[in-house]
């Protein structure tokens, strides 16, 4: 775990500044911050990998925390006590949440978390009596108990857009909101009671009411019209290809601001506007949902392949121009690291004129 240097202050030095900014280029953040009840605000840089144990405990002038989808994990009471904050959105790349790491957050009022979370600590909002909004959200199954949750007094409970299957929640709100097309799966777990309001999308009300669990709520309404659509739901690239993403939302509120995230920033990584960044050979899932509600969303599952051999330069076919770049690379006309890095072809850990000859054998098809 790094320490006090992961963080540049905005005033001062002491236990009552207000405002950090965590550089880009640390990944995980240290208990420096403990009991600063002074901060109000904390900016994260978009590399951090990992908020550890106890990082922001008792920091309760904190109101609100945009967790950068670059997180992995939340550590053991990493916001414990931070009775200030009102909200929490967890990304889509989270995938740890640790014992009591919300402990105490009495302020806070609305919670999202996604189906991504497999390890969810013991009493993670315990004493967290204020919520009464809970989206879930992700792609897939949702298998999670809220611990801690169960004691608040949930008032909506909020079903994402790409949720097939509920296993359960252990909570009894008032309303719940289904975004979800097709009803999700559920077992005689998934709900403690049916006395709820149910509110569906306004195209799948007949399927919800014939569906399993389902049709035991007491009063249904297809009311929801908000959506969103992505221009592919599945691509298959190469690292270096370029892939842009766009998206079209219904919403009653306008404009349709969008907030885009990925399940894997080292695969892919995408921008505010939908372009994606292909880093490695691996999958991810590249989201769009509604800033205005969550629970509101479309997703692309990203398949990433290695670039092919000899293709230098990235631009997706083998020819002269990648001849010549490694060529260039040899006699020291280029210093660009990643030039360097893609004109190993042999991958002998050198290049030299065996990489040239690949090269050119790719190109004459021999």
């Amino acid at each position: 775990m790094l320490n006090s240097r992961l963080f540049r202050l905005q005033q001062n030095q002491s236990r009552h500044f207000s405002t950090v900014l965590i550089r880009t280029n640390w990944y995980t953040i240290s208990c420096k911050y403990q009991d600063c009840s002074g901060l109000t605000s904390v900016t994260f840089g978009n590399s951090v990998f990992s908020i550890g144990s106890n990082a922001f405990k008792g920091c309760s002038g904190i109101t609100s925390i945009d967790i950068p989808n670059s997180v992995a994990s939340i550590g053991e009471m990493a916001f414990a006590g931070c009775s200030g904050l009102t909200s929490v959105s967890i990304p889509n790349s989270v995938a740890y949440i640790d014992y009591n790491a919300f402990e105490g957050c009495s302020g806070l009022t609305s919670v999202s978390i996604p189906n991504s979370v497999t390890y969810f600590g013991e009493s993670a909002f315990d004493g967290c009596n204020g919520v009464t909004s809970v989206t879930i959200t992700g792609n897939g199954t949702w298998n999670k108990w809220l611990i801690g949750l169960e004691k608040s007094q949930i008032q909506m409970l909020k079903v994402g857009s790409e949720i097939t299957e509920v296993a359960g929640f252990g909570l009894k709100p008032n309303v719940v909101c289904s975004y979800a097309k097709v009803p999700p799966t559920c077992t005689d777990s998934s709900f403690i009671a049916y006395d709820a309001e149910l509110h569906v999308p306004s195209a799948a009300a007949g399927s919800y009411c014939t569906a399993p669990y389902w049709q035991n709520f007491s009063i249904i309404k297809n009311d929801l019209t908000e959506k969103i659509t992505l221009s592919q739901t599945e691509a298959e690239c190469k690292v270096g290809d370029e892939l842009q993403l766009k998206a079209s939302a219904i919403s009653a509120n306008k404009p349709n601001e969008l907030l885009w995230s990925t399940t894997d920033p080292s695969v892919a990584s995408v921008d505010s506007v939908g372009q994606v960044t292909l880093h490695k050979k691996g999958e991810c899932r590249i989201f769009a949902s509604l800033a205005s509600d969550q629970a509101v969303y479309a997703s692309c599952l990203v398949i990433v392949c290695d670039a092919e051999s000899g293709d230098v330069t990235g631009d997706g076919k083998v020819d002269v121009e990648d001849g010549n770049a490694v060529v260039n690379v040899i006699l020291g006309l280029v210093a660009s690291d990643e030039l360097r890095a893609t004109s190993d072809v042999t991958g002998d850990g050198k290049i030299d004129v065996e990489d040239v000859n690949i090269i050119i054998n790719k190109i004459l098809e021999l």
